[in-house]
């Protein structure tokens, strides 16, 4: 497999897998169930080279800005993936103010599910003339 992949329950490192719902650990068909406490330590350590990935990507799309466009949507994924609500928000804002076509999918886009639960993720949707219900207000689309 190599690298480094994830998705919101399943980390991929490797030739590893692991379900952190499950807190199993998979390799070429054979499972280990980790206890509390080694799992808790493996989360960790995926969790902050995952950040540290995506903090390296945020550099990376800076330089490129500087010779070529940018969606402001890129980076409010990955500002939004670290937590960092405010700069993502700022991106999703300049994004609708630009007028960028993946807005258009906001409300169903799964890559912004961290954001959701903000009343800013609303607010904006609300303005785009979304119609009321799923998928906003905290609710994810899946």
């Amino acid at each position: 497999m190599g690298g480094f992949r994830t998705s919101r329950t399943i980390v991929w490192f490797g030739d590893f897998e692991l379900d952190q719902d499950s807190g199993e650990l998979r390799r070429e068909g054979a499972r280990v169930r980790l206890q509390e406490q080694p799992l808790q330590i493996l989360q960790i350590l995926l969790e902050e080279a995952g950040e540290q990935r995506l903090l390296s990507v945020l550099q990376e799309l800076q330089e490129l800005s500087k010779e070529s466009y940018v969606p402001a949507c890129w980076r409010a994924i990955i500002s939004g993936d670290l937590n960092e609500k405010d700069e993502a928000f700022s991106w999703l804002e300049s994004s609708y103010r630009e007028r960028e076509a993946w807005m258009a999918l906001l409300k169903y886009w799964v890559m912004v599910d961290p954001l959701r639960s903000d009343p800013r993720f609303d607010d904006l949707l609300r303005r785009m003339n979304f119609p009321d219900g799923i998928y906003g207000a905290g609710n994810k689309a899946s």
